[in-house]
């Protein structure tokens, strides 16, 4: 019901304040008279900023660049919170967020803002939350996610996908990719470009996507050198990111009818941002 509203405001926001010139610079009232407008034209005048769906809460900006990109939990988004708080929460935020569906939806179609989204193998993505939720590899702040979608945090990668496609999604972090940032099955399309998350080239990825948005340049060394000191940590050192899952997937994954498994619960995602099927690691596994 959440998800539907949000594309209500979306869509509200884009019809009402599309003519609107948008300004991070006007501060927080504008954003909230803008929202109470758009809730008074859905019917729901109060809906509180508190209430948003959480999948608003993995976007990050950068206003002084305009820049926007969605980050789904296991796509860069601990590595990008990173950044952002060496960067200062004014100049990279992913706070702009909550309370400003209006805002949003102006900056979605806003030629001046450059709009990143990053997508992930959903099967790839599914070893890493396994690993870091359920592996121990985030300590007991991951166990204690990992028992919130299995009610338990022992228990292993072949049960974990049987107990995700009997039960379904009670956590987050095992939400299908198009359901987050607004509900991207419906905006990705408003997005500039599409990150294909590669552990080996995200970094470099990201880096491109900044600059063309005019992100650390010369008159930018600080928000470079958080960049640089942020990616090294999580993807240039030999084992700091244990989730880098497709390098792993050979290990975990016993049978071409496991991935499909995982794969078939996914499908939407696999459908809707034309993902590869199989990947080539695929055919190295037994049927």
């Amino acid at each position: 019901m959440r998800v539907a509203l949000l594309a209500i405001l979306v869509s509200v926001g884009l019809r009402r304040h599309g003519s609107r010139a948008s300004s991070m610079s006007e501060g927080k009232e504008k954003s909230f008279d803008a929202m109470e407008e758009a809730l008074e034209a859905a019917g729901n005048a109060h809906f509180l900023d508190e209430d948003l769906p959480t999948g608003m809460d993995y976007l990050f900006f950068v206003p002084d660049h305009k820049f926007l990109i969605c980050m789904p939990p296991k796509n860069g988004h601990t590595a990008m919170g990173t950044f952002c708080k060496c960067a200062e929460r004014h100049r990279c935020s992913a706070q702009f967020s909550h309370a400003t569906v209006p805002i949003f939806a102006e900056i979605l179609q806003d030629p001046g803002w450059r709009k990143v989204y990053v997508i992930r193998d959903p099967a790839e993505r599914f070893l890493s939350v396994f690993l870091s939720k359920c592996a121990g590899h985030d300590g007991e702040k991951g166990l204690r996610v990992c028992r919130s979608q299995y009610r338990t945090s022992e228990i292993t990668f072949n049960d974990a996908i049987d107990q995700l496609v009997k039960h379904g999604i009670r956590n987050p972090h095992w939400k299908q990719q198009h359901k987050y940032c607004g509900d991207l099955a419906k905006i990705h399309e408003q997005f500039d470009v599409e990150i294909f998350y590669d552990g080996s080239t995200y970094a470099a990825d990201l880096a491109k996507e900044l600059r063309l948005a005019g992100a650390m340049g010369a008159d930018d060394i600080h928000l470079k050198e958080c960049f640089n000191m942020t990616y090294e940590a999580h993807y240039n050192i030999k084992d700091a990111h244990i989730a880098h899952s497709e390098k792993l997937v050979l290990e975990y994954y016993e049978s071409q009818a496991q991935v499909q498994k995982v794969h078939d619960f996914y499908i939407d995602d696999y459908e809707i941002f034309n993902i590869p099927w199989p990947p080539e690691w695929f055919h190295s596994l037994p049927p």
